[in-house]
């Protein structure tokens, strides 16, 4: 089935070992319109993108997952996510929202597993977490922290932490200092993140700023933070 859907929370392109061509995965909507409907028939809800038209097409709905926020593969068939509540962005201020790690079966949708609360240490608080990344060199997984999510609207903004695959439980490696971030990591190891800033006096406006960051390593082990920042869309400037 393919319908225009719109509002990916999150996207993940994916190589499969057996074809040539790879897939776009991406969690779909999550959040509500303006006036409250949501944003989508499909939301929370594992979809596919077309990369050649663009379409949109629904694989499945996790049990009872409002929002997918964060997508990482560690193999073809063992997808990682992270969920987020229904509320949160663009809400200003939205309303507290902490992650949990769930496992995924890609070619379905179904939730496979679900591994607990994302949170700083094992009896810390959760997390509200924008994105996921394995590292191909480590296999570490890390997640980025949404302070938007988590219902703070200002520093530190873009904690950056390694993840536990088996526990959920999360170690801080710095603070990035951006907002709304994407995560994705190239083949030599090195981190690349997007981030987008939201303008609070109208958050369903466009967006004040997108970057794109890179943080490399040295050894390919530890992603080093603040390199190479640049404003590539800012209307407001």
């Amino acid at each position: 089935m393919r319908s225009a859907l719109t509002a990916l929370a999150s996207v993940l392109l994916f190589g499969q070992m057996a074809r040539a061509d790879s897939i776009l995965y991406g969690g779909n909507g999550g959040h509500p319109n303006a006036d409250g409907t949501p944003l989508s028939i499909h939301n929370g809800w594992l979809v596919e993108a077309d990369q050649a038209a663009g379409a949109i097409i629904p694989v499945g709905h996790p049990d009872n997952i409002a929002r997918i926020s964060g997508l990482a593969f560690a193999s073809y068939d063992l997808l990682y996510a992270s969920t987020l509540g229904g509320g949160g962005f663009p809400d200003v201020p939205p309303p507290s929202n902490s992650s949990r790690l769930i496992t995924i079966n890609p070619n379905t949708g179904a939730l496979a597993s679900n591994i607990g609360l994302i949170r700083v240490g094992p009896s810390g608080p959760g997390l509200s977490i924008s994105d996921l990344a394995i590292q191909p060199t480590t296999g570490t997984l890390y997640g980025i922290e949404s302070r938007d999510a988590a219902g703070g609207l200002g520093p530190p903004n873009g904690n950056l932490y390694t993840i536990d695959r088996a526990t959920g439980v999360a170690t801080l490696v710095g603070t990035t200092g951006l907002e709304n971030v994407s995560l994705a990591f190239g083949p030599d190891g090195t981190l690349y993140a997007t981030s987008a800033a939201v303008n609070p006096d109208d958050p369903f406006g466009p967006l004040i700023e997108v970057q794109i960051a890179t943080f490399g390593s040295d050894d390919g082990s530890s992603p080093d933070l603040h390199t190479d920042v640049a404003v590539l869309y800012s209307p407001y400037l």
